[in-house]
């Protein structure tokens, strides 16, 4: 296959339509392996130097892996997208980038933020991996705040506590669905007093 075909590939790859912000489908990083170098750089400075990147620009740089891509991976890990932020975040530490106390730290912020469609699903990817101390206190007192989101973090403590055999255990939904809009206000205080003392928490210190 000729290389012009790989550009083409690459290209047609990076214009966005609803199938593949529906389908999570990033870069052809077959394609851009393709690439000759001066194409490669080429476009690593353009994604480098983008003032609003997404996940595939940090899949791209992870990919290419030089310190200068690095160097811009590191610098969303703060962005104003929380997706943009965990993908850095977990691009960084498959990279073995950060100490495990930075992660903690780092994740923390992100699991008092994140949403449903704003990067859930990769931060919760990432507190399964990564259960220090502070992800467990963001997972408990957000549990307990942000209905949105309340499901999936209670889930999550069960998992981390030896209390369920996989991340979001449907035998404990029941429970689980106590975090959610669904429930009362009683009902939620009930749970989160019950969940507190399941995971050996005191309730007084979230």
């Amino acid at each position: 296959m000729s290389n012009g075909d790989a550009w083409k590939r690459f290209h047609d790859s990076m214009i966005m339509d609803y199938e593949k912000w529906h389908d999570g489908t990033g870069y052809d990083l077959e394609a851009f392996d393709e690439l000759t170098p001066e194409q490669k750089e080429m476009v690593l400075k353009s994604v480098r130097h983008k003032a609003d990147p997404d996940w595939r620009d940090i899949q791209l740089l992870q990919r290419e892996g030089s310190e200068k891509s690095i160097n811009a991976i590191r610098q969303n890990v703060s962005g104003r997208s929380i997706e943009t932020h965990a993908a850095a975040l977990a691009a960084l530490i498959e990279s073995g980038k950060l100490p495990a106390q930075l992660i903690d730290e780092k994740l923390e912020a992100l699991l008092d933020h994140t949403a449903p469609f704003d990067g859930l699903d990769r931060c919760l990817r990432l507190a399964e991996a990564h259960p220090g101390p502070r992800v467990k206190m963001a997972l408990l007192r957000n549990a307990r705040r942000r209905p949105e989101v309340g499901v999936h973090y209670a889930a999550m403590l069960f998992f981390h506590a030896g209390l369920a055999g996989e991340a979001f255990d449907w035998n404990h939904r029941p429970f689980f669905l106590k975090f959610g809009d669904g429930a009362s206000r009683d009902e939620k205080d009930a749970a989160f007093a019950e969940l507190c003392r399941l995971v050996g928490v005191d309730e007084r210190e979230v």
